[in-house]
């Protein structure tokens, strides 16, 4: 008995079709999700629209998406919604498939008696030879990382390819990690799209290697960041915590970002699809060049990353997306860091009289000992007097002691 042409195309194309479309999703590892969110850019927009028309632009009102599953929406368009708009599923959508390569042994054997201040993770990638060591010779040098209790690794991915040059970039990274015992490696390609995986990858390090209690923060940086230490160490130190929801679920930003609404421009660098992310703004977050998490935190937005859809863009999905779905997370502005984006200063004094404790020197190793140089000069009177005699034109604000304070003053009443 011959079947007819619609009983043919349900029972051979559409499974085909299916099954196609589970396996370009299985070979994608980033995109390691059920079929059943998958829709296509149009209907993305589409249903973007129904949301802003019934809720507004304030996005995340889970009362409000309850109340659309009755209504305008089914329940599996309502699943999607969430997907799309990053709230946690209930399931796992955000497997971590990483195998470390190599891990900070430094890290792992630290001192149990010591109670750290700063565990830093600093972002590198494996071609950045140069930047690592200026960091290691600069703020993270044995002696300056022992006066502010802080230890330091470099997480990144592996090279891409597998041809002479990559086998000999792994073979000198793996070398330096013999050597130093502070780097953190992955085994997914190290691209700029692969930094969420980057800094899962130091999350999940953080909570399964450092203990809570062993330290207060964790500390957030890149590897092209000069960084005052001090300056945060003895402003963390004493940090006022009465007035947080929760001082154990805190994080402190060099630049917090409010409200940012989502780059839909194709041409910008942090272009984002509505397919990636369909909010029209991006919750609270830091930017990634240093922010600090309170020890707790770590774990806690690890565990939620399984949950919550993936986003390439890993300070606003961190920081931002995936510590909206942890819940009562307090945002702490540091003071005098706003604003930080650029952070080169056309002088080393700039910096010293902005009250900067960091300085981005956009991959440019030589600004790294100069602007060192002029941070350390605050806590050490006699590198004070080197620095001043490093100058070519000193002008009366330097021979000022004022303007090496690190504090910005407050503003009066």
């Amino acid at each position: 008995m011959r079947l007819p042409t619609e009983k043919i195309i349900l029972r051979v194309l559409v499974p085909t079709l299916a099954c196609l479309t589970l396996f370009m999703f299985s070979i994608v590892k980033w995109e390691n999700i059920s079929a059943i969110y998958f829709r296509p850019a149009e209907e993305v927009k589409r249903v973007q629209l129904e949301i802003m028309e019934v809720i507004g632009p304030d996005k995340q009102d889970l009362a409000a998406w309850e109340r659309l599953a009755g209504s305008e929406l089914d329940l599996e368009e309502t699943r999607w919604i969430r997907y799309l708009l990053m709230e946690p599923q209930e399931t796992v959508i955000f497997p971590d498939n990483t195998k470390y390569l190599l891990t900070p042994s430094a890290v792992r054997n630290r001192s149990s008696s010591t109670e750290y201040l700063f565990i830093i993770f600093t972002h590198s990638a494996v071609s950045h030879f140069k930047m690592r060591t200026k960091v290691r010779e600069t703020w993270a040098d044995t002696n300056y990382l022992r006066r502010t209790k802080s230890i330091n690794f470099f997480v990144m991915g592996s090279p891409a390819g597998n041809d002479e040059h990559c086998h000999e970039l792994q073979a000198n990274v793996t070398a330096e990690s013999e050597l130093y015992q502070d780097i953190l490696q992955g085994d997914f390609i190290d691209t700029y799209r692969n930094l969420t995986l980057k800094h899962r990858l130091a999350l999940r390090f953080l909570s399964e290697e450092c203990n809570e209690t062993s330290y207060r923060f964790a500390f957030k940086t890149d590897d092209d960041i000069v960084l005052d230490v001090i300056a945060f160490a003895h402003y963390m130190t004493n940090v006022d915590e009465t007035k947080l929801v929760d001082p154990e679920r805190s994080i402190y930003c060099a630049h917090t970002v409010l409200s940012e609404i989502t780059p839909r421009v194709e041409d910008f660098k942090w272009y984002i699809k509505p397919e990636e992310y369909a909010g029209q703004k991006y919750p609270t977050f830091c930017i990634g060049n240093a922010y600090l998490l309170t020890s707790q935190l770590p774990t806690l937005l690890y565990d939620m990353s399984f949950y919550t859809k993936p986003l390439w863009v890993d300070d606003a999905y961190f920081s931002g997306l995936v510590a909206y779905n942890v819940g009562n997370v307090s945002y702490v502005q540091l003071p005098g860091q706003f604003i930080t984006v650029p952070i080169q200063y056309n002088s080393t004094a700039e910096a010293l009289k902005a009250k900067k404790w960091l300085v981005h020197t956009w991959q440019n190793p030589d600004d790294f000992d100069r602007y060192h140089l002029a941070f350390h000069s605050r806590h050490d009177l006699d590198i004070r007097e080197q620095y001043r005699k490093s100058l070519t034109n000193i002008s009366e604000e330097l021979k000022s002691d004022d303007i090496f304070e690190y504090l910005p003053k407050a503003n009066p009443k």
